[in-house]
């Protein structure tokens, strides 16, 4: 049995907001920071979207995978300090996640990755004191009306990452973000996988598209670039689309437990 306790746990609601403010830019495809680190910017698309399409369209590897895989597991680098600090940017939220919500959300997010690794035994979350001087930010921007969720970007050398920003999507235009059904968690602490709801509509759940953006600034991958709902990767957390109230998605996949356990090991 798992140790039921996570490092997650002992960053308090308080703690997260306390430390929000204001202040996480939108990073753009592209950008160098002249010091030769790598950069990946994964985008989030909802299904049946125009962005979804564009991405399909590009097709081929690059962040967020390429051809069919062998397992539904893509890593690209990973943290390797003893602590990372985090700063939540609470301005501009939408009316439907507060900034209560969204802290909460992280907080749990960043448990269920933690849950399927040695990551809580290898690393100590903290929180920063502003922007700048953290090492993952989680705030909102306008990521346009085209069917973007959500936008991480990391910066990477070596495959070590010194720096990860998530940024969700403002913008409720084309979709609107749902608090979805009250989570719930095993007896280890991990998250218990919840049944869809109605995914004719326009709700997109916000504790699946955050988890999913978590895992790219702790160094996951997405499996496959190419959005399918037919493709044996789809039910991963980490995959590169998701449909309305998708909610299954909170709780991760068995790629998306490989790739977290490859990167910081098996929980002792």
């Amino acid at each position: 049995m798992k140790k039921a306790m996570h490092f997650v746990s002992s960053i308090a609601l308080a703690s997260l907001l306390a430390a929000s403010g204001p202040g996480i830019p939108r990073a753009s495809a592209g950008e160098g920071n002249g010091k030769g680190h790598e950069k990946d910017v994964c985008v989030y698309s909802a299904h049946g979207s125009d962005e979804e399409r564009a991405q399909n369209a590009k097709g081929g590897p690059g962040s967020g995978g390429g051809g069919k895989q062998d397992t539904c597991s893509k890593t690209y680098a990973k943290w390797t300090g003893s602590a990372i600090r985090l700063f939540l940017n609470t301005g501009g939220w939408p009316a439907a996640i507060s900034a209560a919500t969204f802290a909460d959300c992280a907080s749990k997010a960043f448990a269920e990755w933690s849950c399927h690794s040695g990551l809580g035994e290898a690393v100590v979350f903290t929180t920063a004191s502003d922007a700048a001087s953290a090492d993952i930010t989680l705030g909102w921007g306008n990521l346009g009306t085209t069917g973007i969720l959500g936008q991480t970007t990391t910066n990477y050398f070596s495959g070590v990452i010194s720096h990860s920003s998530i940024v969700m999507n403002s913008n409720q235009a084309a979709f609107q973000w749902t608090a979805g059904p009250s989570p719930s968690v095993d007896g280890d602490g991990c998250a218990v996988e919840v049944g869809n709801g109605n995914t004719s509509t326009n709700n997109y759940d916000f504790l699946s598209v955050l988890t999913h953006e978590i895992g790219h600034s702790l160094g996951v991958s997405h499996p496959n670039r190419r959005c399918s709902s037919t493709d044996h990767c789809y039910p991963e957390t980490m995959f590169s689309c998701t449909d309305a109230e998708e909610f299954m998605r909170r709780a991760l996949n068995a790629g998306d437990r490989l790739s977290v356990s490859s990167l910081y090991g098996v929980q002792q």
